[in-house]
């Protein structure tokens, strides 16, 4: 059974006609199931939550990367396959997963390319991309062992997301990639410092700032002054294209 989940967005008639051909394409493939359609006031938790007492054994979102964030918390059951149809304006999963916009990631679906994708774990909040924290604000211990800070500088936090050095974190090695990026007191002839780098895979971190800091986590925010941040391997069956990224 396939479940399709709308992002709210996709109601705009801009995307009637590609829709469309993207319903009869999968009622070609023997692919249709049931469609719901997110709003201002539905909650993806809830509907998602109601749909899978019937038994879904493949959800697919169809929309943009803040549609995945949206549905992924309620679709992570290893019984279930996670599955994404681009619509419109993407941001970098699509390109990621080797996935074709519209009705050409029909076809993708349909081959099942499945991986068994690793997820982030923030709070007991899961996330599939990046945990970004603000410049010079926290304190990172990692697993228990050493700390690491970055003053004037940024950390991020990735599982599944293009980092600082263009380069793709990988979802399936059970690790997290932490990436610092430190600006230097010191400046160029041209008046500007450029930020030095370094990547440091890890299991699990804690995150600690002496006052209550604004987190970027996918697309939503997290509030506080501690943070503990680990890793759920291999636990997101996901359909990829063969050109994904990864």
């Amino acid at each position: 059974m396939y479940l399709y989940v709308y992002d709210a967005y996709t109601q705009d008639q801009r995307y009637e006609r590609e829709l469309a051909k993207v319903e009869r394409r999968l009622t070609d493939l023997g692919m249709a199931g049931k469609t719901i359609r997110l709003g201002l006031f539905k909650q993806a938790d809830d509907l998602i939550r109601e749909e899978a007492k019937r038994g879904p054994t493949t959800v697919v979102a169809v929309g943009n990367d803040r549609t995945i964030y949206q549905i992924l918390p309620t679709s992570l059951n290893k019984q279930v396959t996670f599955g994404f149809i681009p619509l419109g304006v993407q941001d970098q999963l699509a390109n990621i997963f080797g996935l074709p916009e519209g009705m050409a990631a029909c076809d993708v679906l349909s081959a099942r390319i499945v991986v068994s994708l690793d997820v982030g774990v923030i709070n007991g909040k899961r996330f599939l991309s990046k945990v970004c924290i603000p410049s010079g604000k926290a304190e990172i211990t990692c697993e228990g062992k050493y700390r690491l800070s970055a003053p004037g500088g940024k950390i991020e936090v990735c599982n599944l997301a293009i980092d600082t050095f263009f380069q793709i974190s990988n979802p399936i090695d059970g690790r997290l990639e932490t990436i610092t990026s430190v600006v230097p007191n010191k400046r160029t002839w041209f008046g500007r410092s450029t930020p030095i780098c370094g990547s440091i895979p890890l299991h699990f971190l804690t995150v600690e700032s002496a006052e209550t800091i604004t987190i970027l986590v996918d697309s939503s925010t997290l509030e506080g002054t501690k943070f503990h941040i680990g890793i759920e391997p291999g636990v997101l069956r996901f359909v990829t294209g063969k050109t994904r990224m990864f």
